[in-house]
């Protein structure tokens, strides 16, 4: 079912040992308890079943950035990414000359 994973699996390791690494990240990321973050929800489950070009499983940074681009995790409602962009905000009227 997901061969990239093969070794880990003939390795003893279940697929929520697999899945762990990428609960974190999506809990830290999108500011949700590590327990609502399950690989049976598709939108999360996407990080096992997606491959690179290489066949190899998604690295964290690509989980990150997966999680921080796509709509439908809703990163851009979290405090983090309000305070990013609060931040570039105040940068962009800083070098314009808008400061308050």
């Amino acid at each position: 079912m997901m061969p990239h994973f093969s070794q880990q699996f003939d390795q003893g390791y279940t697929i929520d040992d697999v899945f762990e690494p990428y609960r974190e990240i999506a809990a830290r990321t999108l500011e949700l308890n590590p327990n609502d973050v399950k690989y049976t929800d598709p939108k999360f489950r996407i990080a096992l079943d997606k491959r690179t070009s290489d066949g190899t499983s998604m690295s964290a940074s690509e989980w990150e950035y997966t999680l921080k681009k796509d709509p439908k995790y809703k990163w851009s409602n979290t405090r983090e990414a309000k305070k990013q962009a609060s931040s570039l905000i105040s940068m962009l009227e800083q070098a314009l000359g808008q400061y308050i």
